[in-house]
């Protein structure tokens, strides 16, 4: 993959305010190990890895709970709040080496507006430093602290086994609190990234890679450390979805389900994101192997089972060879999605003496009432560039009350207005969040 082109793609357009740009940070990237790498085929799937190696703690042991009394500056929803967000008590342990104290000038600096209804003196801390082509990283885990389920479950978990990615995310969400924390944030990305490439090598080099890759593989190793905790959830819970298919044979007309488990959706990048859903769940006619009469082609309908906290979806803008494909994608600040079956099913038992398929079990023929449910576009992640080997990303987080926010682009913080309409080019995941 080639390098980030962040001096001809951080250009915004003239109608955002630029409102903040911190000196750069300079941190010194680890050092590569004398071990050669790990070698693995990459997946969109969900491989089994062995358990991430044991980093250093960057900080002094945690306590065994996290005081909920540590300001929420969930993005998505700090931007729709004008009061000031409260220091933390003097009582509270620093979240992170290098944390300021209570007693700070930082904590007591006035709350003058950033603009966007969050206070200036919150917005200037939650930019990340790059650590050299990472960009990618940056606006993959903005993204994901824009996300109040996920937010909440990670701090939920600080301190709870060994588990360095959800601790170090914990971390980057309570240090952005303070100003001056350029090198602590650093650290944190550095011990993130070293996690990471214990199961692929390359996101610890110098190069660019794919924005919606490191996401996948954020995630499975997140998971991987979410397993260990006892009593809290995983925040990759709140991603995780069931989508059931139902496969009608041509010739008898009986069916049979398919229970898969997704934690995102890849949808073509042309159109309109609802008009791709549409056609995702649209029924399709495929290869079947019937057991009852042999019959080789059934009908597939799929449909939601269960509905994620938060629901992604990965634009394909990439082709094989890396090229992109620009094309403006409607993006919609809502979107209302029915989970359950809208198609009455033929049933039939199964044969005497036939075994039930592994891929999928006889269907009830019982019909469940879809029920709508309503999405809000919380952040987006957006590549600049012509290819997938040369470009930079950033990340756009949607304020409750409009389609106005804040641009994360590195280090940079700028306001932003008409997130879905300036990223139609651009977008490339999406984050909806779920709310009532």
């Amino acid at each position: 993959m080639g390098k980030c082109c962040s001096k001809c793609c951080r250009k915004q357009s003239d109608d955002e305010d630029d409102f903040y740009t911190p000196a750069s940070v300079t941190v010194t990237p680890p050092r590569r190990s004398s071990t050669p790498p790990l070698s693995i085929r990459r997946s969109s799937s969900w491989p089994v890895f062995p358990p991430p190696s044991t980093l250093p703690s960057l900080s002094p042991p945690p306590p065994t709970t996290l005081s909920h009394s540590c300001p929420d500056i969930t993005i998505a929803i700090a931007i729709a709040i004008a009061a000031p967000i409260p220091s933390p008590p003097a009582s509270q342990p620093p979240p992170a080496l290098g944390s300021s104290s209570p007693s700070d000038s930082s904590s007591t600096a006035p709350t003058e507006s950033s603009g966007s209804g969050l206070p200036l003196v919150v917005a200037k801390n939650l930019g990340f430093p790059n650590l050299g082509n990472t960009c990618y990283m940056n606006a993959t885990i903005q993204a994901l602290l824009a996300l109040k389920p996920f937010v909440n479950d990670v701090l939920n978990c600080w301190g709870n086994g060994h588990s360095p990615i959800l601790r170090s995310m914990a971390e980057l969400q309570m240090v952005r609190q303070t100003s001056g924390q350029g090198q602590t944030k650093g650290m944190l990305l550095t011990a993130i990234r070293r996690s990471m490439s214990a199961i692929c090598p390359e996101f610890l080099g110098d190069r660019q890679q794919d924005a919606h890759e490191f996401f996948l593989f954020l995630l499975i190793q997140m998971k991987e450390e979410g397993a260990s905790l006892l009593a809290h959830r995983c925040p990759v819970a709140n991603l995780e979805f069931y989508i059931t298919t139902i496969y009608t044979c041509s010739t008898c007309g009986i069916s049979r389900d398919r229970e898969e488990m997704f934690n995102h959706l890849s949808l073509p990048a042309e159109g309109g994101v609802e008009h791709s859903l549409d056609s995702y769940f649209q029924t399709t006619l495929v290869e079947y192997s019937c057991q009852l009469c042999a019959g080789r082609q059934a009908t597939a309908k799929p449909h939601f089972t269960t509905m994620p906290k938060i629901l992604v979806i990965h634009l394909k803008r990439f082709d094989s060879k890396a090229r992109k494909t620009s094309h403006d994608i409607s993006i919609p600040l809502q979107l209302r999605l029915s989970s359950g079956e809208d198609v009455q099913r033929a049933w039939s038992p199964p044969p005497i003496g036939s075994a039930m398929d592994s891929e999928g079990k006889e269907s009830s023929g019982d019909r469940v009432a879809p029920t709508v449910h309503t999405y809000h576009l919380a952040s987006v992640v957006s590549h600049l560039g012509s290819s997938l080997k040369r470009g930079h990303y950033v990340c756009d987080a949607v304020g409750e009350e409009g389609s106005g926010g804040l641009c994360f682009n590195d280090n940079s913080v700028k306001c932003v207005k008409d997130i879905e309409r300036k990223r139609q080019s651009t977008a490339y995941l999406l984050f909806y969040e779920h709310r009532t």
